[in-house]
């Protein structure tokens, strides 16, 4: 019987000791995701990273699965996969309704290569400002 009691207290140790010191492995796991890394060595990443962007669709590569959007902070490049989702209002779409001259608001994750991958993209119900021309023509 001691031989077993003291088994039992030594596997007690290493559990309590495991639990109070977690190994490296899972220590870094934990914590928030850190902003993607500038591609160009000149180049600063934003000072504030945000998942969310708005802009203009300038351009759209169905191809390759990628879309240019002009923001307020610059051109940025998004790609889309099976498993990315567009609205436009209540109504479900599908990535071929998109348009360049578009609209847009979306919600992005960086994934394992550090490429922004587009998980939700919200397509504007308000047409696009009339310039004056098109004002007076209508009148």
């Amino acid at each position: 019987m001691k031989f077993a009691s003291r088994i039992a207290l030594a596997v007690s140790a290493v559990a309590v000791f495991v639990s109070l010191f977690p190994p490296a492995s899972r220590a870094q796991d934990a914590g928030p995701v850190p902003p993607p890394a500038a591609t160009d060595p000149g180049q600063k990443p934003p000072a504030r990273f945000s998942p969310f962007a708005k802009g203009t669709i300038l351009e759209i590569d169905r191809n390759s699965s990628l879309f240019l959007l002009d923001t307020a902070d610059g051109q940025r490049q998004f790609f889309w996969t099976p498993n990315t989702y567009v609205y436009r209002g209540k109504e479900k779409l599908s990535m071929d309704k998109l348009r360049v001259g578009d609209r847009i608001k979306l919600a992005f994750r960086v994934n394992d290569r550090g490429l922004p991958e587009v998980k939700r993209i919200k397509v504007d119900l308000t047409p696009p400002a009339q310039t004056n021309q098109q004002t007076t023509a209508s009148q």
